[in-house]
């Protein structure tokens, strides 16, 4: 699991790093706005959904492991 959310932080990394650069090249006017927005939207998008998920599935599995430690406090019952 954890190189599972490692990767979304790489991921996330890769997504971010292109959004200042297209900011910076459409504010000295080497790239038009029209062009340079939706990319940017489409990345910031993308970066919101994984940091999400991100913490969703942390969230996820701390639950679980605390289920999992009641389960071992409990052991097994006979019936």
């Amino acid at each position: 699991m954890r190189e599972y959310l490692g990767s979304l932080a790489k991921g996330q990394v890769w997504l971010f790093v292109p959004q200042p650069a297209l900011l910076v090249l459409t504010f000295l006017r080497y790239l038009p706005i029209l062009y340079t927005a939706p990319i940017i939207v489409a990345l910031a998008t993308i970066w919101g959904w994984l940091d999400y998920t991100k913490k969703t599935h942390r969230t996820a599995l701390e639950l679980l492991s605390q289920f999992q430690v009641l389960l071992d406090d409990f052991g097994p019952t006979k019936l």
